[in-house]
């Protein structure tokens, strides 16, 4: 067993990534935690196990609502954060939800741009209608990327 102090950067690293998928990825959907329940759990459940920088800085890139997060905007809309803006953590883009509009050109909102939008509350995904849930398909659109200035 090799103290996290011993292991490579990049080592502490995945194993703090991997830690996050897992919770947001369980095998049985019913016990996967939200995005933003993960890195609660990470942060003050399991802190100790991780580097503290790896940590915080994981914790921020991610920022308030993380990538696949589930949300009810303030005009009523439901959508899923596709990417998070590391200046105002608040103020995410959102994949919008309407039945109107065919799946593969859902609608993108950038909160930053629409300042009368903001979120108001998360959802679970059991929480979705079934046609919400197959539109935003939380599972399948999710990937990270970050900018080399985040």
């Amino acid at each position: 067993h090799v103290k996290a102090a011993h292991m490579p950067l990049m080592s502490r690293i995945l194993a703090l990534v991997n830690a996050y998928d897992e919770l947001c990825n369980h095998p049985d959907p019913v016990h996967a935690l939200t995005p933003h329940e993960a890195l609660s759990t990470l942060f003050a459940q399991q802190r100790s196990q991780f580097d503290p920088l790896c940590l915080s800085t994981f914790v921020r890139c991610m920022g308030v609502y993380p990538p696949g997060t589930l949300v009810v905007l303030s005009n009523g809309a439901t959508g899923m954060v596709v990417s998070v803006n590391t200046t105002k953590p608040l103020r995410p883009t959102v994949l919008i939800h309407d039945p109107a509009v065919p799946r593969e050109d859902a609608i993108l909102v950038d909160l930053e741009q629409e300042a009368e939008v903001s979120v108001t509350k998360t959802l679970r995904p059991q929480q979705l209608s079934a046609e919400a849930h197959h539109h935003l398909a939380p599972r399948k659109r999710i990937t990270y990327y970050f900018d080399s200035e985040a």
